[in-house]
């Protein structure tokens, strides 16, 4: 019987706090993002390697919780207005 398991790219993440953290000019799916703790923020996502891209989304850190996106980018960038804590899950 032949090996018909599916190997993909690992899942990836990255825990912001402030600032750019996520800087990937490849091809990559944006799975969701996690405002773990709330404050008076925004989380802006661009579609591409730099900041400036396309926006994919504005998220208002000030209310916490889970926002699923399940698309594939050309790239991912997230920046944060300022201080937070937020997770970005990607591949």
């Amino acid at each position: 019987m032949p090996n018909t398991r599916r190997y993909e790219e690992a899942t990836r993440y990255a825990h912001m706090t402030t600032g750019s953290a996520i800087n990937r000019s490849t091809e990559s799916k944006l799975h969701r993002v996690v405002v773990n703790g709330p404050t008076a923020q925004t989380l802006t996502l661009y579609e591409g390697g730099t900041a400036g891209g396309d926006i994919i989304g504005v998220i208002d850190c000030n209310v916490g919780g889970t926002y699923e996106y399940g698309v594939t980018v050309t790239g991912l960038t997230g920046d944060l207005s300022g201080t937070s804590d937020v997770t970005v899950i990607y591949q």
